[in-house]
């Protein structure tokens, strides 16, 4: 055995003779026992190689393992591209690039509608070009012994209307901005009639929109002189308020259709004038859309037509008046009606009758029945449609708003514009809004 001192001296003789006997006197080794020997080397050599690489590996898979583990807890740390301020670009390559002068393109232009000038018709094929003198009220319209006040009546211009505000300059910039046009006013006056006093005010602007803004601009300023009071349908927008002053009522019903502007006042005693007001606002409204509503409307003689007698009675009630926290139980008496074609000036349209009916109503009571009037009915045809009553120009069909108390009773006649065949129902109900559910309306046959 080979053996280092502890001063790593060269071994001596005797440590490379062991036994006593020197090298040459060692065996040789024969041929196969060295192959076997250098064989049995080269294995273990082999084997502490493949151990080196499987240790080698473990640590490089370890190494790549703790890298991944690494990226991503970093990625997860890391803001979503979508939260950066600044997207990054998308380059675009140089091939597909457009001419800087194919990219521009010129800007479009809207035209300025917010304070559009006079004559500026923003809605054209929408709105009605006449002259506001065409659509008010005139002599003919009202009962006979009104005379057409000249002071108060005639054409109103914006300098005109601007200079009764309190800051005309301004308010002159705020009709032109409206886009205000023209207006006409008629005042007419009978003093020994109620109602004494009608005036009808029709304003003219350029646009749809700018009607409207104006429109609430006087409903605005009627809050604080009227006090509101409910209409039935007008145009496109309608209001209604009530003043008292001097032991006199004044009605303003006020309408707008399309671009133009309706005013209707009455002036007089009792609430009754009301119903002469919107009668009066409906003849404007009839003109404003186009119907053929003659200028002279007293003029021409009704077609005869009979009379058909029915004295039918019916009765509805208990009615509920939620406001006033009263019932009441009403009967209702179809004395006659009659079917009419019109007159020489007013006739019906291609298809279309006109019918007017005559009822008296009673207040059984046991509280009072407030504002009962032609609003309260309406009619059905045999489609099933159904409309409240028709203003007819060639008699003088009328039916009183009245509050009536408990055994009081009121008559009068309401009017309807009907198809000329088919059949026809008079339909008074209270509950109109609520639609006509059963026991809540009564139904007169007028054309089985």
């Amino acid at each position: 055995m080979i053996r280092l001192s502890p001063r790593n001296e060269k071994p001596t003789i005797e440590d490379m003779v062991p036994n006593g006997k020197p090298i040459s006197d060692k065996p040789k080794p024969n041929i196969s026992s060295n192959v076997s020997i250098n064989t049995s080397q080269g294995k273990k050599k082999q084997s502490q190689l493949s151990t080196t690489y499987i240790l080698i590996g473990g640590i490089a898979l370890i190494v790549i393992i703790v890298f991944v583990i690494a990226a991503i807890i970093l990625v997860k740390n890391m803001a979503p591209v979508s939260a950066l301020n600044t997207p990054i670009p998308t380059l675009t390559p140089i091939s597909t690039l457009t001419p800087i002068s194919a990219q521009i393109t010129a800007p479009t232009i809207s035209p300025i509608t917010s304070t559009p000038s006079p004559n500026q018709n923003v809605e054209a094929g929408n709105i009605i070009t006449g002259e506001p003198i065409n659509y008010a009220l005139v002599l003919g319209d009202l009962p006979t012994g009104f005379v057409l006040d000249e002071n108060d009546s005639g054409s109103e211009s914006n300098q005109l209307i601007a200079s009764e505000n309190a800051n005309p300059s301004d308010f002159l910039s705020k009709l032109e901005g409206w886009g205000r046009e023209s207006g006409y006013n008629a005042d007419f006056t009978n003093f020994s009639q109620n109602p004494r006093e009608i005036a009808s005010d029709i304003v003219k602007m350029n646009t749809i929109s700018g009607a409207n803004d104006y429109f609430e601009n006087n409903k605005n300023n009627a809050a604080s002189v009227y006090l509101p009071i409910s209409l039935p349908p007008l145009g496109d927008a309608s209001y209604g308020g009530l003043q008292t002053k001097n032991g006199f009522q004044t009605y303003l019903i006020a309408f707008r259709k399309q671009n133009m502007l309706s005013f209707t006042t009455v002036i007089g005693n009792g609430d009754a004038i009301l119903n002469d007001g919107i009668k009066y606002a409906r003849i404007t409204e009839a003109r404003l859309s186009g119907e053929n509503i003659p200028v002279q409307l007293a003029v021409g003689t009704p077609t005869p037509n009979p009379v058909i007698q029915r004295n039918e009675t019916k009765q509805l009630g208990p009615i509920y008046n939620a406001d006033n926290s009263e019932q009441f139980t009403l009967e209702i008496t179809l004395e006659n009606f009659q079917f009419s074609n019109g007159n020489d000036i007013v006739t019906a349209k291609d298809g279309r009758v006109f019918v007017e009916a005559n009822l008296m109503i009673k207040n059984l009571g046991p509280d009072p029945a407030r504002s009962i009037s032609e609003f309260n009915f309406e009619d059905r045809d045999a489609n099933g449609a159904i409309q409240q009553n028709t203003f007819t120009s060639f008699t003088d069909c009328n039916f009183p708003m009245t509050d009536l108390t408990a055994g009081g009773s009121v008559t009068g006649c309401i009017s309807f514009d009907i198809p000329a065949t088919g059949t026809v129902d008079l339909i008074y109900a209270p509950y109109q809004y609520e639609g006509l559910q059963e026991g809540r309306y009564l139904q007169f046959n007028l054309r089985p």
